[in-house]
C-alpha cells in the first residue's frame, strides 16, 4: 500500500503501468486516464502447468478492462486479448520494440567468414528450442565444417551438452555461456547467421542481429512474422530438417548471404528506440489530448 499511497500523491495528465502487475496498484490510487503495457502472454500460453505463475498473470490481466488504451508488442498480442478478454480493437496500440542502431551496426564491411559460424543466444530451456538448433545443426554438418556458438546458460545446459554427444558434433559446438550486453555487437558481427529456434515468438536478439547486418533463421511461431517476415528466413518450427535447409540457403554463396545481410539491414531500419517512443507518445496525446 505504500506505493499506492505515493501514487495519490502524484499529478499527471497520464499514467502509465508499463505491464499488467502494476495497473492494479493505479487503479486503487484512482488515477486516471490510464495506460497499460502488456508485452506479452507467455504464462498464458505455455506455463498453465505452473498454475502460480498462469494465476498471478491471469488475475492481473483481469484488470486491464479498466484501462483507458492498452499498448501491446504486437498485434498478433493485441488480437489475442481482444479475442479472450472481450476488450475493443480500438483499445489496442501496437507498439513494436526498437534496437539501438547506434549501438549495433556492423562494424565493417561484412561478408561470408571462411569458417561458417552460426550462433544462438538465448536461454537454454526446452521452450527456446536450442535442442532444434542442435539436431539442424547435426544435419547440416554432414556436409559442412561449420560451428555452432551457443551463447546463454540455463538448466538444460548439461543434457544440450550430452546430446552434442550423442550426435557426435561436439567438438563442432561451443557453449559460450554468459556474454555481456557491451560484448553483443561484436558477437553479432562475428557470426554468419543468427539461429532463432524459439516457441517463444519473437526475441530481441533477432532484430540486434539485423541490426548487424548479420541473417537470422527464426522459427515461425506467435508474433515471429510480424517482427521478421521481411528481414529472416522463417521456418516451420520443431522441424530439424526445414531448419538445415535454411543454414544451406544462407551461406549457399557469398552472393547469396550478402543479400540476406542488406535485406536484415533495411528490415532493421523499420524498429527503431526513437519510432517506439513517437508511438507511445501517440497513445498518451489520445488519452490525455496533450
Amino acid at each position: 500500500m505504500e506505493t499506492v499511497s505515493k501514487l495519490r500523491g502524484i499529478h499527471a495528465k497520464v499514467y502509465h503501468a508499463t505491464s499488467e502487475y502494476g495497473l492494479r496498484s493505479l487503479l486503487l490510487a484512482r488515477k486516471k486516464p490510464i495506460v497499460v503495457t502488456i508485452h506479452d502472454l507467455i504464462p498464458r500460453l505455455f506455463l498453465r502447468n505452473s498454475p502460480l505463475v498462469y494465476a498471478n498473470q491471469l488475475m492481473h490481466l483481469g484488470n486491464i478492462r479498466f484501462a483507458d488504451q492498452v499498448i501491446v508488442s504486437s498485434s498478433f498480442y493485441g488480437n489475442l486479448l481482444a479475442k479472450h478478454r472481450g476488450l475493443s480493437l480500438e483499445r489496442m496500440n501496437p507498439v513494436h520494440y526498437g534496437v539501438d542502431h547506434s549501438t549495433f551496426k556492423p562494424l565493417s564491411e561484412r561478408c561470408l567468414n571462411s569458417n561458417i559460424k552460426f550462433l544462438y543466444l538465448g536461454g537454454l530451456n526446452r521452450l527456446k528450442g536450442i535442442r532444434d538448433a542442435i539436431e539442424a545443426f547435426a544435419l547440416f554438418s554432414r556436409s559442412s565444417n561449420a560451428t555452432l556458438i551457443i551463447a546463454g546458460k540455463g538448466k538444460d545446459e548439461s543434457s544440450l551438452k550430452n546430446l552434442a554427444r550423442r550426435l557426435k558434433i561436439i567438438d563442432r559446438i561451443v557453449f559460450a555461456g554468459y556474454v555481456a550486453e557491451n560484448s553483443l555487437p561484436s558477437l553479432y558481427n562475428s557470426a554468419d547467421a543468427l539461429v532463432w529456434p524459439s516457441s517463444l515468438g519473437f526475441g530481441l536478439p533477432t532484430l540486434e542481429a539485423m541490426s548487424c547486418g548479420t541473417p537470422v533463421i527464426a522459427a515461425d511461431y506467435l508474433d515471429s512474422k510480424e517482427y521478421m517476415h521481411g528481414g529472416a528466413l522463417l521456418y516451420s518450427g520443431r522441424s530439424a530438417q526445414g531448419l538445415s535447409d535454411r543454414f544451406r540457403s544462407v551461406i549457399i554463396s557469398n552472393e547469396a548471404w550478402k543479400a540476406w545481410s542488406q535485406k536484415a539491414l533495411e528490415w532493421s531500419e523499420n524498429f527503431s528506440w526513437d519510432k517506439m517512443i513517437d508511438e507511445i507518445f501517440s497513445v498518451y496525446s489520445k488519452v490525455a489530448r496533450i
